[in-house]
C-alpha cells in the first residue's frame, strides 16, 4: 500500500485538503515544525496495519489541528516525536480491520512533551484482543510513554477504554 500523499521536510503547511481512498496511509508527514490543519482525511489503511494511519506524523514539534479524520483500518492518527500538538480534531470510526487498536496513538519516550488536547474521539469498536470481548481505545500512549500530556478531550464509544497511558511522568486531566 502507498500513502495518498507524503510530505518530507521541515516547516511545511498542509491546509484545507481532502484526502480519501488510500490503501495505505492517507497523509504521512516526516520532519519537524510541520502543520496539518483543517483537512479531511478518510477511508484509508485497507490492510489494518499500524504503519498506515489516516494521518501519520513523524518528527518533532509538529501540529495536527482542526482536522476531521475517519474510516481507517487501524489507528487513525499516529504520531512519533517530541513536543507535538494534537488539538481540536474530530477522529472517529477506526480500527475496522484489527483488534488491539486506538484511534489516536503514540508510544515510547520519544513522545515526551507532546500534548493531545481538545479533540473529539469516538467509534473504535473491535472484537478485542485475541477476538475475546470488547476492544478498542480512544487515545493511547503505549509502551514506555514518557512525558505525554492529555487534557480536555471528549472520548466515547471506544469499547474497552477511552484513554490509556502507559509509562512514567505522563499527565491525563479533565
Amino acid at each position: 500500500p502507498m500513502p495518498s500523499c507524503a510530505v518530507s521536510g521541515d516547516r511545511n503547511t498542509i491546509r484545507n485538503c481532502l484526502l480519501a481512498h488510500a490503501s495505505g496511509a492517507g497523509l504521512t508527514v516526516i520532519g519537524d515544525d510541520n502543520l496539518v490543519e483543517n483537512c479531511i482525511i478518510r477511508d484509508s489503511c485497507w490492510s489494518g496495519s499500524l504503519k498506515y494511519g489516516a494521518l501519520r506524523l513523524s518528527g518533532d514539534r509538529n501540529t495536527a489541528r482542526r482536522n476531521t479524520l475517519y474510516n481507517a483500518g487501524n489507528a487513525i492518527l499516529h504520531f512519533a516525536g517530541k513536543d507535538n500538538r494534537i488539538e481540536y480534531n474530530h477522529v472517529h470510526n477506526g480500527g475496522r480491520l484489527c483488534r488491539d487498536v486506538s484511534l489516536v496513538y503514540t508510544q515510547l519516550p520519544r513522545c515526551s512533551g507532546s500534548v493531545i488536547r481538545y479533540n473529539w474521539v469516538h467509534g473504535c469498536q473491535t472484537e478485542g484482543f485475541r477476538g475475546k470481548g470488547r476492544g478498542g481505545m480512544g487515545i493511547r500512549g503505549d509502551d514506555q510513554t514518557r512525558g505525554l500530556i492529555v487534557h480536555h478531550n471528549v472520548v466515547w464509544d471506544c469499547g474497552i477504554h477511552g484513554i490509556v497511558v502507559k509509562g512514567d511522568g505522563n499527565r491525563v486531566v479533565n
